[in-house]
């Protein structure tokens, strides 16, 4: 009984955040426009469904592409994407990834299936250029993913407090309490989906991890060691890899939320 009552509060909690979360991303569009900022907004259709994607910039700029979190949705990017510095560099692509936001498709567990969206994204977009990604938390997964399955499309990968260490990342209690009954139906579609990915990502970078020590192309590796979410632990696994061209971005005073504590990390990442 004092489970039950201990995943119910937990359930509640989580509704919240996912609630809020919902409220965020309604906001994205309307923070671009009053920043000035032209958004183009299309559907890309995949599988049975459809990629909600947002474009900001000249087609004709070098193309950099933003991969969020879990949960999460491509509005959490907005602020980089109204950035003047950036759009005057850049052609800034952001979207939700399956699960979320306003992209039909169902959540995932499959950390190759999100990889294979985001390539058939770019390409889609651009058959030619190759792109810098930007991706956060789980987003830096499918930015790791890109880089083992699909280096010739990349110039340059950003990855914030990624979960990229198959031991660090297996599936939580809660994660597998949440999976189940009632606790499932309480936390909400965002949470829901950000439980389906925790179960699978584990597994999933292990399929990629004999990959990870060939990659050359040049990184920037940005972790805070207050992060509760993905272990600081990820720094050294990152660096036992001995990659070719990786810079290293720490902060003894910052947590897991980088894009919006630290933003100008990110940004200094992505300009060079």
């Amino acid at each position: 009984m004092a489970l039950l009552v201990i995943s119910g509060v937990v359930g509640i909690v989580l509704l919240a955040f996912s609630v809020k979360s919902r409220e965020k991303k309604d906001k994205g569009l309307e923070k671009l426009a009053h920043k000035g900022v032209v958004a183009q907004v299309e559907y890309l259709p995949y599988q049975n469904g459809q990629v909600k994607w947002v474009a900001v910039g000249d087609p004709a700029k070098p193309k950099l592409l933003f991969i969020h979190g879990s949960p999460g949705d491509w509005a959490g990017w907005a602020d980089f994407m109204s950035d003047t510095d950036l759009l005057g560099t850049y052609y800034m692509v952001a979207y939700d990834r399956m699960g979320y936001g306003g992209t039909t498709i169902p959540a995932e567990g499959d950390l190759a299936k999100h990889g294979a969206l985001a390539f058939g994204l770019m390409k889609f977009i651009s058959p030619v250029d190759r792109w810098l990604v930007v991706g956060h938390s789980y987003g830096g997964a499918v930015v790791a993913h890109l880089m083992a399955t699909h280096p010739e499309i990349l110039d340059k990968a950003v990855l914030i407090a990624p979960a990229v260490s198959p031991n660090l990342q297996e599936p939580k209690w809660y994660n597998k309490i949440a999976r189940n009954g009632l606790v499932n139906k309480l936390i909400g579609k965002d949470w829901r989906a950000s439980n389906v990915e925790m179960l699978g990502l584990s597994g999933s970078l292990r399929h990629i991890e004999p990959r990870f020590q060939y990659l050359e192309m040049k990184q920037v590796f940005i972790h805070g060691q207050r992060d509760m979410i993905v272990p600081f632990e990820t720094v050294a696994y990152w660096q036992e890899q001995h990659m070719a061209d990786v810079s290293y971005v720490t902060d003894k005073k910052m947590n897991h939320f980088v894009p919006w504590s630290h933003p100008w990390y990110v940004k200094d990442a992505i300009l060079d």
